[in-house]
C-alpha cells in the first residue's frame, strides 16, 4: 500500500516538474512585448470631431486584449487638416506620454530614415 502512494507521489512530482519545465521555455522563447516597441500610426486630415475617440479606441482596445498590461505607442501624423484637429493631437499628446504627434513633413523625413 505505501508503494502504491509513493510511486503516485513521485509521478505527480514529475509530472509538475515536467510541465514547470515547459512552462519556463516557453515563457524564455515567447517573451512578452514591450510596450516601447510598438507603434500604432494614425493618419489623419479633418477629424476633430472623432480623432480623441478614435485614439482612445485603439488605446482601450490594446489594454482589453492584453488583459490591462499593454498600452502602444500612439503616433499621430496630421495630413494637412483645415479645421482644429492638429490642436486636438497637439492636445492628446501634452496629455498622455504614450502619444506622439508630428507633421506629414516630419512624417515623410521620419519614414526616409528607415
Amino acid at each position: 500500500m505505501h508503494g502504491v502512494i509513493f510511486k503516485t507521489i513521485v509521478t505527480f512530482l514529475s509530472a509538475y516538474a515536467v510541465i514547470d519545465i515547459i512552462i519556463r521555455l516557453v515563457g524564455f522563447f515567447f517573451k512578452p512585448i514591450n510596450g516601447d516597441d510598438v507603434y500604432v500610426i494614425i493618419k489623419v486630415r479633418n477629424r476633430e470631431k472623432d480623432l480623441e475617440y478614435i485614439v482612445r479606441s485603439v488605446v482601450w482596445r490594446n489594454l482589453k486584449q492584453s488583459g490591462g498590461g499593454f498600452v502602444p505607442n500612439v503616433l499621430i501624423v496630421d495630413m494637412g487638416s483645415d479645421d482644429s484637429t492638429a490642436a486636438i493631437a497637439r492636445a492628446l499628446a501634452d496629455d498622455y506620454s504614450f502619444i506622439y504627434y508630428i507633421t506629414q513633413e516630419e512624417y515623410a523625413s521620419f519614414i526616409d530614415h528607415f
